[in-house]
């Protein structure tokens, strides 16, 4: 018996109670061996999974930063983070100034100082200087980071086409190629957000 077509296909689950179900149908010409096409096509089934797993993957992580960023409507992380930073340099400040001055003592700082011998007051200036340097430098990288969001911002819809595009050509491993930079990016900023907001949040 002349075997004149074959049919290949597979289910494969991706989570949350879902199914993808992937089918190929292939027209067998004289020569063509029966099981190098069944395998072939097995092959390009796993990497067609794999590649639609990562562009479900990469989605789903950008919505999951893009709720980072805008928590609630009319709220944007980078500025909440800016602000409380603002906050805790305005009052590192103040108590900076009180300690240089310790010689004319306003009321304002008496709670300062209450419990710190006066030997150490002088460590105290030093360690304030030091974490006004550090909450100054959290601005700059609060700036920076916000910098890199605003780029990925711009740039994902057209890599994720661009992705889409050389999927449908088959070229398998400039879509990975892709996919695995812009999920690189998403993760590199949820790093870093994270990182600021244990610091400051």
């Amino acid at each position: 018996m002349k075997v004149k077509k074959i049919l290949i296909g597979r289910v494969f689950n991706w989570g949350k109670y879902e199914n993808l179900r992937v089918s190929f149908e292939y027209e067998l010409e004289d020569g063509d061996l029966e099981n190098e096409i069944i395998l072939r096509a097995f092959e390009e089934l796993l990497t067609i999974n794999e590649i639609l797993q990562k562009m479900n993957q990469v989605r789903e992580k950008w919505i999951e930063l893009l709720d980072t960023v805008y928590p609630y409507r009319g709220q944007y992380l980078f500025k909440s983070l800016r602000d409380t930073t603002y906050k805790k340099l305005g009052e590192k400040t103040q108590t900076l100034e009180c300690l240089k001055n310790i010689d004319k003592i306003p009321d304002a700082c008496r709670v300062e100082i209450a419990n710190i011998p006066i030997s150490k007051l002088e460590d105290r200036r030093k360690a304030i200087e030091k974490e006004i340097e550090e909450l100054k430098k959290k601005l700059e990288k609060i700036d920076e980071v916000e910098k890199e969001f605003r780029k990925l911002e711009e740039d994902y819809d057209n890599l994720i086409i661009e992705s889409k595009e050389a999927f449908i050509r088959r070229k398998y491993d400039k879509t990975k190629e892709l996919l695995e930079s812009l999920e690189e990016r998403i993760d590199n900023i949820k790093a870093e957000i994270s990182s600021l907001k244990s610091h400051y949040w």
